[in-house]
């Protein structure tokens, strides 16, 4: 099997299967990105040639990759990925799409491209490489506005267009003060409801994990903040391990990670917190926060709302960060108080001593005003708040989403009333 030109992907190691016939893969062109891995039931099959350079290889040990020191960097860079620019360009020309792991994989690469270009003072070339890289995902605007590759075409109108589409989706605080209001909705929807702490599970967890112990003698908001910063600190975040193999509730999973020495992500943290929260007599939902493009964007945020007998409202708790969030008077706010004060470009204060992990501290610019204004432009819950919530079976009750007027069409399960969504429970 040859291959002539250059290689985009090559579809991941399914491509050889069941080749009985096949003895050698031939690459004669530079490859962006490869899966290639073993062969299956292939028993002639020899390995792979590359003749050319591979920029990233899943599968070093089949195919290699450039070392650290054959690195492209700069003009070696740039010369690389034009050989690419061509290929994109007649996909696109012919109706097709780039799949979306190449997206993700190329469109860094491109720009990286295009900054390279741009620093030799190739003007034409800078903005081609720039306008296929945002075509195939780049969204960093804080990037493309301070890097200073590009400071020499900060006034041409081209870059300030390509610019502006990057504004359009990666400046999360822009887009959010852009989105439609919440209007009210007539329709008669479906209540929340949320499990006494009579049920006999909630009562197991409270005596499991001995929660009166952790949420201390104190007044109600103490007990809120004291289970949340108990579970930052007993199971440590992990935004990257995949879903636990066992029950879906908090003594389940909490045994699972001290058993495997594994987190757990911000979901299924927020999941043991609701428990522990609905244990002890606090009225809780885990609410699920993303973006504008969650259709593409898979980097959601999950974090708790607690309702605060004391203060007549619900609050914002957030165990993979430590977080909570208040106005300039200390008043404990919610993620719907939160996203409009961010619109309205109101005092917000992080607590002091939010962290991921006491491994970063966060700030009200990163985690507010960038992460979590990403992630608020729609809001879901599911129905009923519960011991298992979301058991592994997928039998949960279905979710409730809060969306800008228009951005997605009404249904039984869909509102643009955030009066509805933050109604008392």
């Amino acid at each position: 099997m040859d291959f002539r030109g250059v290689v985009l992907g090559s579809g991941g190691p399914t491509l050889l299967a069941d080749c009985p016939r096949l003895e050698q893969v031939v690459f004669h062109g530079d490859i962006l990105k490869t899966g290639l891995g073993e062969a299956v039931h292939c028993p002639l099959f020899e390995g792979y040639t590359v003749k050319g350079k591979v920029l990233y290889s899943q599968h070093k040990d089949f195919v290699p990759q450039l070392s650290d020191e054959e690195t492209l960097e700069g003009r070696g860079l740039a010369d690389f990925m034009s050989r690419f620019a061509p290929v994109i360009r007649r996909i696109w020309a012919h109706g097709g799409e780039v799949m979306t792991y190449m997206k993700k994989t190329s469109s860094p690469w491109f720009y990286r491209s295009a900054c390279a270009w741009a620093s030799e003072g190739r003007d034409k070339e800078a903005l081609a490489h720039l306008d296929i890289a945002i075509k195939l995902g780049f969204t960093e605007y804080d990037r493309i506005k301070n890097d200073k590759e590009w400071d020499a075409l900060r006034g041409n109108p081209e870059f300030q267009a390509l610019v502006e589409k990057v504004r359009e989706v990666g400046d999360y605080l822009y887009v959010l003060k852009k989105s439609p209001a919440y209007r009210e909705d007539a329709r008669p929807m479906p209540e929340f409801t949320y499990q006494s702490a009579m049920d006999g599970n909630l009562v197991r967890v409270r005596r499991y994990f001995n929660l009166d112990s952790i949420a201390g003698g104190g007044d109600e908001i103490s007990q809120i903040k004291n289970l949340m910063y108990w579970l930052h600190d007993a199971i440590r975040h992990d935004g990257g391990s995949g879903r636990p193999d066992c029950a879906r509730n908090s003594i389940a999973m909490y045994e699972l990670c001290k058993r495997e020495g594994r987190g757990l992500n911000c979901r299924f943290l927020a999941q043991v917190l609701n428990e522990m929260y609905l244990a002890m007599g606090f009225p809780s939902r885990f609410v699920t926060c993303q973006s504008k493009a969650y259709d593409t964007d898979t980097d959601c945020h999950v974090i708790n709302v607690v309702w605060s007998r004391q203060l007549g409202k619900w609050i914002w708790m957030d165990a993979s960060f430590a977080a909570y969030v208040t106005d300039e008077n200390g008043l404990l706010l919610h993620p719907g108080e939160v996203r409009e004060r961010l619109i309205k470009g109101l005092p917000l204060v992080l607590n002091e001593d939010a962290n991921w992990n006491h491994k970063t501290k966060q700030t009200k610019e990163g985690y507010l005003e960038n992460y979590m204004a990403k992630n608020l432009y729609m809001l879901d819950a599911h129905l009923e708040s519960r011991f298992e919530t979301e058991p592994a079976d997928g039998s949960g009750s279905r979710q409730i989403y809060l969306v800008p007027e228009g951005f997605w069409p009404l249904s039984e399960y869909a509102t643009y009333d955030d009066r509805y969504f933050w109604q008392a429970p």
